[in-house]
């Protein structure tokens, strides 16, 4: 998960609060998502019992629970998650869920209520949480104890990368260990390079100074062997691809960002 920015995060709440002027009184789900998002409990509680829909969501799916959890409104994402709000529904611009929200405005005690109700996505929002320095929010992850020790690694690497020192104690004192570079044999690493293919993108690998080098149009990374076919970006810990070896012949590679997959099929070459 990538730091927001403040200009990403205003226009999310825009986009969130995109219900058009004056429509309230059409638009009960409106009504509920600005509610939401004002903290205003009683209303709320109101308009639920008016029989307003609590997943009811905007043009961009934004609902109620994304507006909640995006202004840090503890109080309303308790009642909505009573009343069955979805935890994982993404808005339709960002793909972004409210734990993504919550975890990225620093908000610990949302994000443990979310958690608890199934949220999914929890390595990312360590590692989200790490690189930001929001240390109560990886507190809460550290303390229900359900990531492994690559998870923590990779946390630990977006903290160290980011200089986030407070962050960084809290994960070593959790047990986290930094990301291990292996050797692999420069004969295997030249079977990677080529083209692969996305749904929407493409990127090539290439074999430079000893080291596989990924090319996109969002510019060029290096990656550092866990194991002969699994690699993690130098540049952006918790990202990682696993090469797809079928009897001996690279057939593509997987992108891996927490709990999401990417899957790109290498070009074949004339």
């Amino acid at each position: 998960m990538p730091k927001l920015s403040a200009g990403l995060c205003l226009a999310l709440s825009l986009l969130l609060a995109a219900a058009h002027p004056g429509a309230a009184a059409e638009d009960p789900g409106d009504a509920l998502r600005r509610a939401a998002s004002a903290g205003d409990l009683a209303k709320v509680k109101a308009l639920l019992a008016a029989g307003v829909d609590v997943n009811a969501a905007n043009t961009y799916g934004g609902t109620a629970l994304a507006f909640a959890a995006d202004k840090g409104r503890l109080e309303v994402v308790n009642l909505l998650l009573e009343r069955g709000a979805a935890v994982n529904v993404k808005d339709s611009f960002y793909g972004a869920t409210p734990l993504v929200w919550a975890v990225s405005h620093g908000h610990a005690e949302i994000a443990r209520a979310l958690l608890a109700k199934g949220a999914e996505g929890e390595a990312e929002a360590l590692t989200s949480a790490a690189g930001d320095g929001h240390g109560a929010v990886v507190k809460v992850i550290l303390e229900r104890g359900k990531l492994g020790p690559e998870r923590l690694g990779d946390a630990l690497a977006t903290a160290t990368q980011r200089q986030q020192k407070e962050v960084v104690a809290l994960l070593e004192a959790a047990g986290a260990k930094p990301p291990v570079a292996v050797a692999v044999d420069p004969a295997v690493l030249k079977t990677y390079e080529g083209a692969y293919d996305g749904e929407g993108f493409s990127l090539t690998v290439a074999l430079k100074d000893g080291k596989l080098v990924v090319t996109s149009d969002n510019g060029n990374f290096t990656l550092a062997a866990a194991d002969p076919v699994t690699f993690r970006f130098e540049e952006f810990a918790g990202l990682k691809v696993v090469f797809q070896v079928e009897e001996g012949k690279v057939r593509g590679m997987t992108f891996h960002r927490g709990e999401r997959t990417t899957p790109l099929k290498k070009r074949e070459t004339p």
